[in-house]
């Protein structure tokens, strides 16, 4: 393992000023237009910034321990807004404002917090043994808004914690099993998709806890079989999904599958 370090990094996130417009004929004259999203020429590149710092170690020979500590920055934010018509390419739409992509140049999205890693070989050694946790805590998740944040206050937009516990071992010969564990603590999104929760337009989305396995039988050099569960307990959770809080194609939360059984043979050619 080589020494600590310290690593910063900028780059720029294109926006999609270029597109074409969304729009549909409608109204009682042939030319009348309806438009749903119109594009921005002037839209600018959001601007990210990234700094981390990590500490990898190894103890006793056996024991790996890994720390690093993150903040992520994203500014000069691209948000949907409605904007008033002003332009005489869209004189005969039959709306007198529109949706377009814009800037929020005093709007800033940050998210910092640490990741630690812990493994230990070999903890059991006639069965090859071993342990490994890894944990995330976001200090903060921050949406900073104007408008809207003096309303809403700084909502927790992705969890606060998570982590994964992986057991391997090799029990027998050519044989080896693994285990993972996953967790997640529930997080904030919003959440308008009825007309009846209007008054409640944010939700908790809960927590989750997974388990996926896998064993791996060798019956030679060259040839070998595999069985892999993704989400043995079929547990039923979504992921944050990326958006933003303006956004009306936003999702609320990501959906995945249940539990998913592969398995298979594997050749080597040497």
């Amino acid at each position: 393992h080589g020494p600590p370090d310290a690593r910063a990094s900028s780059r720029r996130r294109r926006g999609t000023g270029t597109a074409a417009a969304r729009r549909y004929r409608t109204g009682t004259s042939p030319d009348s237009i309806h438009y749903l999203v119109v594009p921005n020429p002037s839209l600018k590149p959001e601007n990210f910034t990234a700094y981390e710092f990590s500490i990898d170690r190894r103890w006793f020979r056996r024991v790996d321990i890994g720390v690093s500590f993150y903040y992520n920055a994203i500014s000069n934010l691209i948000n949907m807004n409605s904007v008033v018509f002003g332009s005489d390419t869209l004189r005969l739409s039959t709306s007198d404002s529109v949706t377009t992509k814009q800037n929020d140049h005093l709007a800033k999205n940050i998210l910092y917090g640490v990741q630690g890693t812990i493994r230990y070989n070999d903890l059991i050694k006639k069965i090859k043994l071993n342990v490994e946790l890894r944990m995330t805590y976001n200090a903060d998740a921050s949406r900073n808004l104007p408008d809207v944040e003096e309303i809403l206050g700084i909502l927790q937009w992705q969890p606060k914690h998570y982590g994964q516990f992986r057991l391997s071992a090799s029990p027998m010969k050519n044989m080896y099993i693994q285990f993972d564990n996953i967790w997640m603590t529930k997080w904030m999104r919003l959440f308008i998709p009825y007309e009846n929760i209007y008054g409640k337009p944010f939700k908790s989305v809960d927590g989750y806890y997974t388990i996926d396995f896998l064993i791996n039988y060798r019956f030679g050099s060259n040839i070998q079989a595999f069985l892999k569960v993704y989400n043995l307990l079929d547990e039923r959770y979504a992921v944050p999904a990326a958006g933003t809080l303006t956004s009306d194609m936003d999702l609320f939360a990501v959906p995945q599958p249940g539990r998913n059984i592969r398995f298979g043979l594997t050749y080597t050619l040497n």
